[in-house]
């Protein structure tokens, strides 16, 4: 397949917002790096080594070299090292944090190594707000999640920031050394080289001015102090691990805690013995008062008896109501009299039922009694609590104290063996500073190098360079550019070329329509009557001239909404009426329609355009559409329908039986090919078999400007 100039300007137009926004992303990094970066100054200086002249000495030639000259630029090599070794950048890390080799004089004023110090240990805040933003942000995961900061861990960070901004450049033809220290700061800049050359200067004595004396001493004294560091941490750790700080005052402390609590003891069980006693005597007390306080009752009951009596009473009271009111011979005082003897009768042979009980009745005196008993109940179970509590507190004190007796003897090993270790570091000290002294004082004058160029402060930004952020900002955007666009290509979903449409969806591509410039408007739709276009046409109605004569019905359908059924199909049935020379219908059924809504039942119209509008009910659009295909056969040789969406356009589905030709509509760079494979399954649930792609690239990504070069 051919590529051109013109395809690549397309791919690149197509994700030209995806390469937007990676472009502002990379510009917008670069000018944060830029701006939010601090600037760094060079500081430098130059070192002399006299070697002596080259006429000293027998020259002697191998293979066409001086061994004098080649002896000379190995001697500078070393120097070099000699300048970049860990020892001198360990004691320049020293003089800045504080924990210097004894020296006599600073090689600068204090007030400059502390300047240097607050800026290279954090204690100056960043330039930018990016950095200290940055800055905090670390020191806060290092305060939750980090472990602490030890001096050596300080002094193993220094060395490495001072390595990474060190330079050094062996000069062979003029037997000196070049030095470069960069920091963002000019001036602390200048102050750490001048300790780098100091400390370079010390450490060249003890390279080649006879310090064998001071390096046994000097590696006695680490040894010493490793083991003084060693028997100090073994110290701390058992204090903290057994909680043994001070033999006599934690002992004393302990002591003094168990007396306490066994006088605490003592009193507890006083109190507890008091309310014993005093709670037999008030029992007693109330034992006694118990005799005082029963009482005997008599009470004569007899329920039925008083409402016998009761129920006499009433009879009575009507009897004379009724000897009121009636003579004494009535029926009605008689028989009140009956009543009268029946309960008279029955009150006789009910007497009376006498009760004899006893009860008991609370005095004041023993309700006293039991109060102060509830008391005394309560002030002794309060006392024996305690002294269970104490007694428990007294087994812990116990178990302390003789926990602390087992401690103590290792505390005192550890102390001492602490004491002999200091003593030995201190004498290990003091013998290597009299060989420092002796050996400084013998020879005091360094004769073979020298400083010829003092540190420089430089006050222009030796980086970072605009030029090479300029250089390095268009290889990230062409690189980056490239690799955006490869992404987007290689997540690409859709189908480009008929050669993928082909493959991905196993059916054939009839026509494939080339993309077509819009109007001046960006209303207009593309133009489809050019060259390109009419030969696709005629490819479309070559594939569907074969077969029968009269009444071909050719569906186009889209897999999703917009993706130009109505305009193809117009095109196609313009091209079979005006340049095919036969009579065709054009019904569009798309939401996204280019022709003038027109009636069905308006009557059948010559210019090809006839507007299908399906009812609300399913089973009359399909019945409105099989009548209007059946009534256009009888007069068109073709009928082009525009169904739209496959997924809306259901009710012309029930056309398979009398479609001829039925053609799937995939849009380059736009329909998905899911969805391309979910419309030809659906079709063929319907019956469409025969199912053929047009392959239509609607979208022009190239602008006009640049129409014209390509």
């Amino acid at each position: 397949m051919q590529f051109t100039v013109r395809d690549l300007l397309s791919t690149v137009f197509r994700y030209s917002r995806a390469l937007a926004l990676f472009c502002a992303v990379v510009v917008g990094a670069v000018l944060i790096f830029y701006s939010q970066t601090s600037k760094l100054y060079d500081s430098s200086a130059k070192i002399m080594i006299s070697l002596g002249s080259e006429a000293q000495g027998r020259a002697e030639y191998l293979n066409g070299k001086n061994l004098q000259l080649l002896q000379r630029e190995q001697q500078i090599h070393d120097e070099q090292q000699i300048l970049e070794s860990h020892d001198v950048l360990l004691t320049t890390a020293k003089w800045i944090v504080g924990d210097a080799s004894p020296r006599a004089t600073s090689p600068v004023p204090e007030w400059r190594i502390e300047e240097a110090k607050r800026f290279l240990t954090g204690g100056e805040p960043e330039p930018t707000l990016l950095l200290r933003t940055t800055r905090t942000l670390m020191q806060t995961f290092d305060k939750f999640f980090g472990t602490p900061r030890t001096h050596a861990d300080q002094l193993d960070d220094m060395v490495q920031d001072l390595s990474k901004e060190l330079t050094v450049k062996a000069i062979f033809d003029s037997d000196a050394l070049d030095v470069n220290f960069r920091y963002r700061d000019p001036r602390v800049a200048q102050t750490v080289l001048s300790l780098l050359i100091a400390a370079y200067l010390d450490h060249h004595i003890a390279v080649f001015q006879s310090a064998a004396e001071s390096d046994l001493l000097k590696t006695q004294l680490d040894r010493s102090v490793n083991q003084y560091h060693d028997r100090l941490g073994e110290f701390s750790s058992y204090m903290t691990t057994h909680r043994v700080y001070n033999d006599d005052a934690q002992a004393n402390s302990l002591v003094e805690q168990k007396e306490k609590l066994d006088q605490a003891l003592n009193e507890a069980l006083a109190e507890s013995d008091s309310a014993s006693a005093r709670l037999a005597s008030l029992k007693s007390i109330g034992a006694s008062l118990a005799q005082f306080e029963r009482y005997s009752t008599t009470e004569v009951r007899n329920k039925q008896r008083e409402a016998l009596q009761s129920k006499l009473n009433e009879e009575i009271v009507e009897e004379q109501a009724l000897l009121n009111r009636h003579p004494v011979g009535s029926r009605l005082y008689q028989e009140e009299q009956s009543k009268l003897e029946t309960l008279r009768h029955l009150l006789d042979h009910e007497p009376d039922q006498i009760v004899d009980q006893t009860e008991q009745r609370r005095s004041k005196a023993s309700e006293l009694v039991e109060s102060q008993i509830i008391d005394v109940t309560e002030a002794q179970r309060g006392a024996q609590a305690r002294i269970e509590r104490l007694h428990a507190d007294r087994i812990d004190i116990d178990a302390k104290i003789n926990e602390y007796a087992r401690d103590l003897k290792g505390f005192n090993a550890l102390k001492l063996d602490l004491a002999f270790a200091k003593q030995e570091s201190e004498q290990m000290s003091q013998a290597y500073v009299d060989s420092r002294l002796k050996t400084l004082t013998s020879q005091n004058a360094i004769t073979d190098i020298s400083v010829i160029d003092a540190p420089t402060s430089e006050h222009r930004p030796a980086s970072p360079k605009k030029q090479m952020v300029i250089v390095a900002t268009a290889g990230m955007l062409v690189m980056g550019g490239l690799a955006v666009l490869l992404a987007c290509i290689g997540l690409d979903t859709t189908m480009a070329d008929s050669k993928t449409a082909e493959v991905q969806l196993a059916k054939p591509v009839v026509a494939n329509f080339p993309m077509g410039r819009r109007g001046e408007s960006a209303s207009e739709c593309p133009a489809l009557f050019t060259r390109d276009h009419r030969h696709q046409f005629a490819r479309l109605y070559q594939t569907v001239r074969a077969g029968g004569v009269g009444g071909k019905v050719i569906l186009l359908t889209e897999s999703s909404s917009g993706e130009g059924a109505s305009l193809l199909g117009y095109g196609l049935a313009r091209f079979l009426s005006h340049n095919a020379g036969e009579k065709a219908a054009f019904i569009d059924c798309t939401e996204n329609s280019i022709t003038e809504p027109l009636s069905v039942t308006g009557g059948l119209v010559s210019d090809l355009t006839l507007r299908l509008w399906p009812g609300d009910d399913k089973t009359d659009a399909e019945s409105a559409a099989l009548a209007v295909v059946s009534q256009l056969q009888q007069e068109f040789a073709y009928i082009v329908i525009a169904a739209g969406a496959v997924k809306e356009a259901t009710e012309l589905l029930a056309l398979s039986s009398a479609a001829y030709a039925t053609f799937l509509i995939v849009e380059a760079a736009k329909t998905r090919r899911a969805a391309a494979r979910h419309s030809i399954d659906v079709l063929q649930q319907y019956g469409f078999q025969d199912v053929r792609l047009i392959l239509n690239k609607r979208i022009f990504y190239l602008p006009e400007w640049l129409v014209r070069f390509v």
